[in-house]
C-alpha cells in the first residue's frame, strides 16, 4: 500500500444538474484516443461515450471552506470507459469549464482541462447549458447547447444493469506526458437517477475529441444532485481502495 493510499481524501463537492448523455460507438473509432497504457472497457462488445453537463458547487479542499467564486462553476465532461490492472474507470477525453483556476489544476494532474465560456441556468423544470471553447487545431470550434429536463420516476441503478456500468463509476484514470497511469478515485452514495428529456441543439464536443460529429441518439439520465469526496491522484500502484 503506497503513501498516497494511507491519506484522507483531499477534495470534497456537490456536482447538480447533470445530465448523462451516453453514446455507444465501435471500439475503433474510441481506441485511438486512449491511451496505450489503457484497455478499453466494453459492455457487449462496443465501446461507450459519456458527456455531462453540470454545475459544480462547493468545491473545498478538506478542513477548508469553498471560496467564494471559485467554488461553483459550470462544466461538461466528456469520457470513456477503461481498465488499468482489471481495474475498471474512466479517462476524460476532454473537460471545458468556467474556471481558470480549476483549468491550471485539472492540467496539473494530467486531466484535459479547457477553459471556456460555460453557463448553466434554469428555465422553470429546464435547464440550458451552454459551453463554447476556443478553436481546436483542426478548426473545430467545440461547442454545446442543450435544454434538459427530468422525465421519470428517481431511482438508483440495479448493479449489472447497463445504467449502473454507465453511471456508477469511482475512479478517474490520466496519463502523464512520462506516461505513467493516475488514478483518482471517489466516494459518494449511489447516484439517484431519473430518465431525461433533452433538446440538443448544438454539440461539437464529439468531433472536437477526435469522435464522430454524428452519433446515434444517446441513451440520457438526469441526477438532481451528488456528494463526492475525491482523492489525491496517485499512480495505480498507490492508489488502491483509498482510507476514509
Amino acid at each position: 500500500m503506497g503513501f498516497c493510499n494511507r491519506l484522507p481524501w483531499l477534495v470534497g463537492q456537490r456536482e447538480e444538474d447533470l445530465l448523462f448523455l451516453h453514446w455507444s460507438l465501435s471500439p475503433d473509432l474510441v481506441r485511438p484516443l486512449v491511451p496505450p497504457q489503457l484497455e478499453l472497457d466494453l459492455r457487449d462488445g462496443v465501446a461507450w461515450v459519456t458527456m455531462i453537463p453540470f454545475r459544480m458547487a462547493g468545491l473545498h479542499a478538506r478542513f477548508l471552506p469553498p471560496i467564494p467564486g471559485l467554488s461553483t462553476f459550470a462544466e461538461v465532461d466528456l469520457f470513456t470507459y477503461v481498465r488499468a490492472g482489471g481495474e475498471p474507470g474512466v479517462i476524460c477525453l476532454r473537460i471545458d469549464a468556467a474556471t481558470l483556476v480549476g483549468t491550471w489544476v485539472g492540467r496539473f494532474f494530467s486531466l484535459p482541462y479547457h477553459h471556456s465560456r460555460v453557463k448553466l441556468e434554469a428555465e422553470g423544470e429546464w435547464r440550458r447549458f451552454t459551453s463554447r471553447g476556443w478553436p481546436t487545431p483542426r478548426g473545430i470550434v467545440p461547442e454545446l447547447s442543450v435544454r434538459y429536463r427530468p422525465a421519470g420516476p428517481e431511482h438508483t441503478a440495479a448493479p449489472g444493469s447497463l445504467a449502473h456500468f454507465l453511471v456508477e463509476c469511482f475512479t478517474m484514470f490520466s496519463v502523464t506526458r512520462g506516461g505513467r497511469v493516475l488514478a483518482a478515485r471517489e466516494t459518494r452514495p449511489p447516484r439517484v437517477i431519473q430518465a431525461a428529456e433533452a433538446r440538443l441543439d448544438t454539440n461539437t464536443l464529439l468531433a472536437a475529441a477526435g469522435l464522430p460529429g454524428m452519433a446515434p441518439d444517446p441513451v440520457m439520465w438526469f441526477c438532481r444532485q451528488c456528494r463526492i469526496h475525491t482523492w489525491l491522484s496517485a499512480p495505480i500502484s498507490d492508489a488502491a481502495s483509498p482510507a476514509r
